[in-house]
């Protein structure tokens, strides 16, 4: 249903860049979880970086979805916080441009929000299991949602920040830090607005979650860890594991950190190890 006034329930919002591979199946992913709600409940609003806009517009008038082009400075946190500004919708959320949602996923969230709603729970956010995949699509573990506990989530993401759906006014009122490489800051945004709102899992839907290995993310973020005093690391690595209690195929995962020292974050395939490191972002 949409909200009063014509005001859409969701507000949808995609940051694009350098999706050229991935984009066709969030789209598809994206305008078949559309259909399931009645007209009027959601609007997408499509962020294109640099010289994306061209193809962003291709891609939307094939799948015929109405969407508004949201213009931005470059950076993503720049273009997050675009994307949330321009939002009318009662409920944000995010999709990056390299993932999927699962089937029932935004008539799951509607129920859900609404149930909650009707409860009196004011301020929720609501998040979801996530299936981590490779680069071509292959499923490889999936992680329940754990408890929200703040001092965890400090450590180790708890949500994984867009398979959650947030109020809209708590996302204006915490914006994405601006780093100095354009990256998001996203698990402290989601620290901080996780102070004003009530947190609400939601396991039966799944957020799908493309690992790039190799890529400069994850790069940085280990460079990151290696830097850290030894008390914070040991926190970080009690926090990692209360994560992945609620995680699948942790033997195989396990198995494969001893018998070859890699992980799925760490480990190229092969066909992507010579791939532009553009293409390889987490955009």
């Amino acid at each position: 249903m949409s909200s009063n006034h014509g005001i859409p329930f969701f507000s949808i919002i995609i940051a694009v860049k350098n999706a050229q591979q991935t984009l066709h199946t969030t789209l598809q992913s994206c305008k078949a979880n559309i259909a399931q709600l009645p007209p009027g409940s959601c609007e997408l609003l499509v962020v294109p970086g640099g010289q994306d806009e061209a193809y962003v517009q291709a891609y939307l008038h094939q799948f015929d979805i109405s969407a508004r082009i949201i213009r931005s400075p470059s950076g993503l946190s720049q273009a997050l916080n675009a994307g949330v500004h321009a939002a009318q919708g009662l409920y944000s959320l995010f999709l990056h441009a390299d993932d999927e949602w699962g089937p029932d996923y935004l008539i799951t969230l509607q129920g859900v929000l609404l149930r909650n709603s009707m409860l009196g729970r004011g301020a929720c956010v609501v998040y979801t299991t996530v299936e981590f995949m490779d680069h071509n699509g292959q499923a490889l573990y999936r992680r329940f949602p754990p408890p929200y506990i703040s001092f965890i989530h400090k450590f180790h993401s708890i949500i994984l920040h867009p398979n959650a759906v947030y109020p809209t006014f708590l996302l204006r009122r915490h914006p994405f830090p601006v780093l100095d490489n354009g990256r998001p800051c996203d698990r402290e945004q989601v620290y901080r607005l996780m102070k004003d709102a009530i947190p609400v899992r939601c396991g039966i839907v799944t957020y799908r979650f493309r690992i790039w290995s190799g890529s400069t993310t994850v790069r940085n973020a280990a460079v990151k860890r290696a830097q850290r005093p030894l008390c914070h690391r040991l926190c970080e690595i009690a926090c990692r594991c209360y994560i992945q209690l609620f995680e699948t195929h942790l033997l195989r995962r396990a198995l494969m950190r001893i018998s070859k020292g890699t992980t799925y974050w760490t480990s190229p395939p092969r066909e992507t190890r010579h791939q532009p490191a553009e293409i390889s972002s987490r955009l």
